[in-house]
């Protein structure tokens, strides 16, 4: 059986132009490409069992450029949010951009919650 990030990176190494992609740390040789880490992970329960768990999964969309960076976070968006398919659900729930000063890479970041 399969985890969720698991999952999550096959469908994201396996979209259309297919960016890098890494668990958790970004390779310092690699400037664009996709890492994706679990942040928590809450369980939806009853009184008699775990029916669901709620996983809040971040992705940094790297970039030398901003317009690099963003093409690829537009591109996580289409792909994740408010799917379906691949997941019971999955949505976005946070977008920001920054500049890394140490590596002055842009790094995209979305946060989603995938059920």
């Amino acid at each position: 059986m399969t985890t969720k990030l698991e999952t999550l990176a096959s469908l994201i190494s396996s979209s259309s132009g297919s960016p890098l992609v890494y668990a958790y740390e970004r390779p310092s040789t690699v400037k664009n490409c996709i890492t994706y880490k679990l942040i928590s992970t809450l369980p939806i329960r009853t009184q008699q069992a775990t029916i669901l768990e709620k996983n809040r999964i971040q992705l940094d969309c790297w970039g030398d450029t901003l317009s690099k960076s963003r093409a690829l976070a537009a591109k996580m968006k289409t792909l994740l949010d408010l799917n379906k398919t691949s997941f019971t659900i999955s949505y976005l729930i946070d977008d920001l951009a920054v500049k890394d000063l140490e590596t002055t890479l842009f790094r995209s970041i979305l946060d989603f919650y995938i059920w």
